[in-house]
């Protein structure tokens, strides 16, 4: 039988649950929400439904105060170009 570890030795993200278990998606996305609220942003879903949009399934986080992005602003004007991984990591770095 093998151990259980928290993730970390295999490269996975910090949502990933202690008994190897990840989260949900949705799980995951909420416990974002909250982070970002604690903070003063807003976690901003594309609403794209088209998988060939440049915009399709991606995030972004914008600023409750000026209504600016502050994370997920991609080249050539793209919104909504960060994913919920770097939307993690992002949060985690303050």
């Amino acid at each position: 039988m093998e151990a259980i570890t928290d993730g970390a030795e295999q490269g996975l993200p910090a949502s990933a649950r202690a008994d190897g278990m990840a989260l949900a998606p949705v799980a995951f996305e909420d416990r974002l929400r909250r982070l970002a609220d604690r903070r003063g942003l807003i976690l901003s879903k594309s609403r794209a439904r088209d998988p060939g949009s440049l915009t399709y399934g991606g995030y972004r986080l914008v600023n409750q105060e000026t209504g600016g992005i502050d994370f997920g602003y991609g080249n050539a004007g793209r919104n909504y170009a960060a994913t919920l991984e770097g939307i993690e990591q992002y949060l985690s770095t303050d």
